[in-house]
């Protein structure tokens, strides 16, 4: 499934925050689920909140803005390609 993660995605994410981060806000929007996400992969939320294992990797671009907007760079709007588990 195509991820897109947009400037209204980012404007609305929160720099070190595994559930709201840019690419947290582009899962749930596609995917309808919450989303854990960290550089090392992401896994969907139950609905109590928490993780559903296993860890799912992201690809490399994802891992590269995730750390980027971690650190406070400026990044922009991207697209990935995502497995989504049906």
């Amino acid at each position: 499934m195509q991820i897109e993660v947009t400037a209204e995605d980012i404007a609305a994410g929160a720099r070190r925050s595994a559930h709201h981060c840019p690419i947290a806000n582009a899962l749930e929007r596609t995917t309808r689920l919450r989303w854990l996400v960290s550089p090392l992969g992401v896994c969907p939320l139950d609905l109590t909140g928490q993780a559903i294992p296993p860890l799912l990797a992201l690809p490399a671009t994802a891992q590269v803005f995730i750390e980027s907007y971690d650190r406070g760079s400026a990044v922009e709007p991207f697209t990935f390609e995502f497995p989504v588990p049906v």
